[in-house]
């Protein structure tokens, strides 16, 4: 683990296998920039707070830094020492920036990882390679994600103002390609 720390500042695990994380991409800090600004004062609002690489872990299962996260648990965002350690321990929304080198891991073992925890309402996965993201949702309290794939307009209603984002709004700024629609 000592030569990747060296060549990686970031590192995240799930269930035994270690994972370097490439320093993000302008355009994966534009996006997050992005989600900041159109979320932010609806989440506020809501009595909720929103971090960037805020801790999400379970011991001896997983640890993750998202790009960008949601608590409106009274229990994340009241006193105590979690504060001091960066642990939410009841995320609502769970955003990730896809990079190159994380990208397979954030579509397949961070799904599950994410679906422990019961509080967690959206797992919002963003693209870097094209204009495209992938919402992840539980309804009425159901145990299993429900999956949304889109290009135009992604639904957000406990977290967006207006009930759902304009994907191209995520990458104002950014020289992420369009998705070419076939008519």
């Amino acid at each position: 683990m000592e030569a990747i720390a060296g060549e990686h500042d970031r590192l995240e695990y799930s269930h035994g296998v270690v994972l370097a994380q490439d320093e993000p991409s302008q355009d994966h800090e534009t996006i997050v920039s992005n989600l900041t600004l159109l979320l932010g004062p609806t989440i506020r609002a809501r009595g909720c707070r929103f971090w960037m690489k805020q801790n999400l872990k379970r011991a001896g299962q997983f640890s993750h830094d998202p790009d960008f996260l949601v608590s409106c648990s009274t229990e994340d965002l009241g006193p105590g020492d979690h504060r001091k350690r960066g642990l939410i321990e009841h995320p609502a929304l769970v955003v990730e920036v896809l990079s190159p080198s994380t990208r397979a891991f954030d579509l397949d073992d961070k799904v599950a990882n994410y679906a422990m925890y019961e509080s967690l309402l959206e797992y919002i996965v963003i693209d870097t390679a094209r204009q495209r993201v992938v919402r992840y949702h539980r309804q009425d309290g159901a145990e299993e994600f429900r999956v949304q794939h889109a290009t135009g307009m992604i639904a957000c209603p406990r977290f967006s103002p207006s009930g759902e984002i304009r994907v191209s709004d995520l990458y104002d700024g950014t020289f992420v390609p369009q998705i070419d629609v076939i008519r």
